[in-house]
């Protein structure tokens, strides 16, 4: 995987063959940025603008919810629309340690869902098997996504209200080669799937800087 944090790197597991995800691999793939700044960066970019537009949102589960999580902390106010089945699976992390307020299933006949339309302050919901709306007039376009190489920031702007922040608890380039490191595994195979170039070039730079 590629999915850890700092915390792992620092709480490096005892393997000896260590599968690593190659969606990074290349030397270039660095964050120049900390996660505390995208953090921001979305915290601001939706407080400077939910009161001219509603906020349509979207990544993978689990960055989905980490997203939302903060907004929610920071916005208790603004309602969050999905639907019942997206519904239940924020049910689930309400259970196991997350705590979301303020969340409505998205029916366009209820009363409620329709004052909260009529007011334009809300959070829209989109998982990674919803397509964000392609006309952006009506509300600020936000997705939650890495975007890592030598000249990104936490904050990517696509056009008129469209934009990528990248929250993420994905390893970068060095990260993975700083977590290979800790591990110290006799094997590493690096993962194809994502990106066969890159699987290619993170095992050339682990050759060269790890031996």
């Amino acid at each position: 995987s590629g999915d850890f944090s700092a915390e792992a790197i620092n709480n490096p597991i005892n393997v000896d063959y260590l599968l690593v995800d190659s969606t990074y691999g290349h030397p270039d793939a660095v964050r120049k940025f900390s996660q505390e700044e995208a953090k921001q960066a979305l915290i601001d970019l939706v407080g400077n603008n939910f009161i001219k537009y509603p906020i349509y949102l979207k990544a993978d589960m689990g960055t989905l919810q980490k997203a939302l999580s903060i907004l929610n902390n920071e916005f208790q106010f603004l309602p969050i629309l999905m639907n019942k089945k997206d519904k239940e699976v924020f049910d689930i992390y309400n259970k196991n340690g997350y705590s979301f307020d303020n969340i409505h299933i998205d029916n366009p006949f209820k009363k409620e869902i329709i004052d909260i339309r009529d007011e334009n302050k809300y959070i829209m919901f989109y998982n990674n098997k919803r397509d964000l709306p392609s006309d952006t007039s009506d509300h600020i376009s936000i997705w939650i996504k890495c975007l890592y190489h030598r000249n990104s920031g936490p904050l990517t702007v696509h056009g008129d209200n469209s934009y990528t922040v990248a929250i993420s608890d994905h390893a970068d380039f060095n990260d993975t080669i700083d977590y290979i490191r800790n591990v110290k595994p006799k094997f590493v195979y690096t993962d194809p799937t994502t990106n066969k170039k890159y699987a290619n070039n993170l095992s050339n730079e682990i050759k060269k800087l790890l031996g």
